[in-house]
């Protein structure tokens, strides 16, 4: 009769022994899919370019010099204001041969509140020289992304 007993014990852990395995996975699975939606912010940029505009053009007439022209949209996706002091734009490795001004980093000294946006527009002359109209538009893209320099206040821990 005690063996009977003691078997039926056991048998009646089972229940919780398995609810308790659940309980405990489901947690888990929760929790790491709430760590996935963190990475997912955490690798998310705080300032965003969605939209660029470019086009070419001679420069006074001159066909041996041609002058692309950008407009782009900066926009700040953070909860912060963020400080942006320059832009610089990253040039293809084709279009960089030809571009005739060595500091392509603009001044900006703008800060942007959270969800705020900006536009901010530059030039660059290239040397067109002994170029077609198709080996220039070869060169594109003529930039690959844009360095941005910027500052935010982080706050301090604690009361």
């Amino acid at each position: 009769m005690e063996f009977a007993h003691r078997t039926h014990a056991r048998l009646n852990r089972w229940p919780w022994l398995f609810l308790t395995v659940f309980a405990c996975a489901m947690l888990g699975v929760g929790g790491c899919a709430v760590l996935e939606k963190d990475a997912d912010q955490a690798s998310k940029p705080d300032l965003q370019i969605p939209e660029m505009t470019t086009s070419i053009g001679s420069k006074q007439g001159d066909t041996d010099e041609q002058v692309v022209s950008y407009i782009i949209h900066l926009l700040n996706t953070s909860a912060e204001p963020i400080h942006v002091k320059w832009v610089e734009p990253l040039l293809s490795d084709a279009f960089a041969m030809r571009v005739l001004s060595l500091d392509h980093r603009q001044a900006v000294d703008v800060t942007l509140a959270p969800e705020e946006g900006m536009e901010i527009s530059g030039e660059l002359v290239f040397d067109a020289h002994g170029l077609s109209k198709d080996q220039i538009l070869d060169l594109e893209p003529f930039m690959s992304g844009m360095n941005v320099a910027s500052e935010r206040v982080l706050a301090l821990p604690g009361p």
